[in-house]
């Protein structure tokens, strides 16, 4: 049969109401997240109308779909979460083809929870909130069986203890679990993205480097008293050794934006002062109002201050060209989609070599002309320098004016 064939039959196959085709296989995005949040919420819409109607449904049946759906739905969870915890720190090891193979929960839990606070601190408060969750689920239905079948393998029926299941409170607990598990998705999503920038030691993550950097005296002061008691506490609070504090030191030093708060500061590659001034006075100039006329009116003055402002656009530009290298127009060009696009500083270096390489191959008129006439280049530049820690250079910028 052709792999692209499709198969449809008399029970899975689209339908004439087109909201209720749901995107499976390659149609779509499915993977172990889809399928997790599916379960979970396929057991809250199950419940929330039977718990408002104190239906009469026969809840002795009903509640054995519900409650597998949910302990399923966190068992995929746990599953999703390990896997990205080798993504957040590359020097995680998680054995993820035996980890595929179980369905013990209580198996995932213990390896994600020692993994995840060794990963970073920040795990911890959804950690401490997660595990009563878990290990309820853990306690009733260990390896996924309980509320799939009326009895285990060895023909001994379950749930014997436990007599009596209330969907409401099934529910209110289901309510709980759900933002947890977001918040969870969100936070490795934020943290691969974070260890990505490479700014993390073999114990510190970026955010404690930044704490350290904050919270220390200026560097010149290093030698006085200040500076070696503000240490002590830092390792004293964070719970870390000489070894660990000077490998952050080390990354703060030529950090952008935490050597800064240090008084370390680290020049931008190729701009200077003088041309980014005088840049932003080019966008000041191409700031003013624009013509607002219309060719269709026929009237000449129109059309002789619309030619006008073109021909001071394209001055201006000319310019650009005359008093800024092009190492420094890439750098503008750089700094413009940084503070559009950027969150961390560490991009900008990357950026920073692709819009080099675009300045060589691009014709240098349109090259510096497409962020000239950009309306929000002062305000995505001015970002990008703060994100950068380029403080001084904001205000010094902002001070110098040059003649045309």
């Amino acid at each position: 049969m052709d792999r692209d064939e499709h198969v449809y039959n008399d029970t899975f196959g689209r339908g004439p109401c087109t909201d209720l085709n749901a995107c499976v296989g390659n149609n779509g995005s499915q993977d172990h997240s889809i399928y997790a949040q599916g379960y979970l919420k396929a057991a809250q819409l199950l419940l929330e109308p039977l718990v408002q109607a104190r239906s009469v449904v026969n809840v002795d049946a009903v509640v054995f779909p519900v409650a597998f759906c949910i302990r399923h739905g966190l068992e995929l969870h746990l599953k999703l979460a390990l896997s990205e915890l080798t993504r957040v720190r590359s020097s995680v090891i998680v054995d993820l083809d035996k980890l595929s193979k179980t369905h013990d929960i209580g198996l995932l839990w213990s390896e994600f929870e020692t993994k995840a606070r060794s990963t970073d601190s920040r795990y911890a408060p959804l950690l401490d909130q997660l595990g009563s969750h878990v290990s309820d689920y853990a306690e009733m239905d260990l390896t996924g069986q309980t509320f799939r079948y009326p009895q285990n393998h060895e023909s001994q029926k379950h749930l014997i203890k436990t007599p009596l299941i209330n969907l409401e409170r099934l529910l209110i607990r289901l309510l709980q679990l759900t933002p947890l598990i977001n918040e969870l998705e969100y936070l490795n999503e934020a943290l691969i993205d974070e260890y990505a920038q490479g700014t993390f030691t073999k114990t510190l993550s970026r955010a404690d480097i930044g704490k350290i950097a904050n919270y220390l005296p200026n560097w010149r002061d290093r030698h006085l008293a200040e500076f070696k008691e503000a240490r002590a506490q830092l390792l004293d609070e964070m719970g870390i050794g000489g070894r660990p504090f000077n490998e952050a030191l080390e990354l703060i030093k030529k950090h952008p934006l935490f050597g800064v708060c240090m008084g370390i500061e680290q020049p931008l590659q190729y701009l200077r002062t003088q041309e980014l001034a005088f840049f932003m006075q080019c966008l000041d100039e191409q700031a003013r109002p624009p013509y607002s006329g219309s060719l269709f009116e026929g009237n000449v003055n129109d059309v002789d201050e619309m030619i006008s402002e073109m021909m001071d656009t394209a001055d201006l530009t000319k310019a650009c060209i005359d008093r800024i290298s092009l190492p420094s127009r890439a750098e503008i060009s750089a700094l413009y989609y940084f503070g559009r696009e950027g969150r961390y500083c560490e991009e900008y270096e990357r950026s920073l070599m692709r819009e080099i390489q675009d300045a060589h191959r691009s014709e240098p008129f349109q090259y510096i002309h497409h962020v000239l006439v950009k309306t929000n280049a002062r305000q995505c530049i001015e970002k990008a320098l703060e994100l950068m820690g380029q403080y001084r250079l904001l205000v010094n910028m902002d001070h110098m004016r040059t003649d045309f």
